[in-house]
């Protein structure tokens, strides 16, 4: 009846009504995409007037990369959380593809991660910081003797990186079979304190990331080395523009932006 109502109102017929079924008319296909934009148009009032109460606009649902959780969870909870009156965090930890999946589905509001080089055109990033990859080593380590460590060098190596779909890893084994290195990759704890603990101990390498704001806690007997041929990362913030952020949301972008800012 509706359907209908709407034909009679735009004077076209919009679907074939037959004995087995309906289908779309040649019109009908092509209101199609208004009725999307229509419905996502909609989708953005209801999510305004509810960030109008406080219960919807203090919830804030974001995922944070492996890379920065370390650093980046203590900021949250401790400097982010308490400017917000009434601010509910949901965190959850995850590898940057994962993370990519969960903004195009809408399953979180906002992310801090590294950004992968093709990013879907609904995403939205805000660049804030700028990080070299490094090698974290036992100081008597080998390779500690280079000031930059050439990638083969990793052939037959112990390299206790991130898991799999982690885009530091993905860009690491890239590199090294580009010139022929085999490293034995294995991933022994998403906890950065445990990777760590295992490199000083002797077991291996780790991959970390050095930038003016996050950075590892090391060991006294622990050190870090570039490589020969520099490989950096952009990090920050990453948002669906088809996705209504609410005030929690801007409040922390915000946040980052300043906190970034003040950075030597």
């Amino acid at each position: 009846k509706a359907i209908r109502s709407l034909e009679e109102e735009l004077g076209v017929q919009l679907i074939r009504r037959t004995n087995t079924g309906i289908s779309f008319t040649f019109q009908g296909e092509q209101l199609i995409p208004h009725v999307y934009r229509i419905l996502a148009d909609v989708k953005r009032a209801e999510e305004e007037m509810k960030d109008l109460l406080d219960e919807y606009s203090n919830f804030l649902v974001m995922c944070v990369s492996n890379i920065a959780v370390s650093w980046l969870l203590p900021l949250v909870f401790l400097e982010f959380a308490p400017r917000v009156p009434g601010c509910r965090l949901n965190t959850y930890e995850a590898t940057s593809e994962d993370i990519i999946s969960h903004l195009l589905k809408e399953d979180i509001d906002l992310a801090y991660t590294i950004f992968p080089d093709n990013l879907s055109p609904k995403l939205t990033k805000i660049p804030l910081i700028r990080s070299e990859l490094h090698l974290v080593m036992p100081v008597e380590h080998r390779l500690a003797k280079y000031s930059r460590i050439p990638v083969n060098e990793l052939d037959g190596e112990n390299l206790l990186t991130y898991p799999k779909g982690a885009l530091i890893r993905t860009i690491l084994e890239e590199k090294c079979i580009s010139c022929g290195a085999v490293p034995i990759i294995q991933c022994p704890s998403v906890q950065r304190s445990v990777t760590l603990r295992l490199v000083s101990l002797g077991v291996g390498l780790t991959d970390t990331l050095v930038s003016p704001i996050s950075f590892d806690t090391l060991e006294p007997n622990l050190t870090t080395r570039g490589f020969e041929e520099p490989i950096y990362f952009d990090e920050g913030i990453i948002y669906n523009n088809e996705h209504y952020l609410n005030k929690s949301a801007k409040a922390f972008i915000k946040f980052m932006k300043e906190k970034c800012i003040q950075q030597p």
